[in-house]
């Protein structure tokens, strides 16, 4: 199936690209690419492993301790009662 744009090429017919703000718009990308290019690479050049360059992040974070106390709250709700033997 072909497009329109490729119809219109086939067919003889005039495009209106405006070349000067497809080359800006390419020019912005590659700036892009190239910014991301290198946090990629200055993060694979870290002496430390990912996990290990987060540890401790949220040490004394008292909203953190919240968030874990109700994770394990919620587990818990999970496990069956222990059953006391009379």
């Amino acid at each position: 199936m072909e497009s329109a744009a490729g119809r219109n090429r086939m067919e003889g017919g005039d495009f209106c690209h405006d070349t000067g703000a497809d080359q800006k718009r390419l020019d912005e990308l590659e700036k892009q690419v190239a910014l991301l290019r290198v946090k990629v690479d200055g993060d694979q050049a870290s002496s430390k492993p990912w996990w290990e360059a987060e540890v401790g992040r949220f040490k004394n974070d008292p909203l953190f301790e919240k968030a874990v106390a109700s994770g394990r709250k919620w587990r818990e709700s999970f496990r069956p009662e222990k059953s006391v033997p009379e």
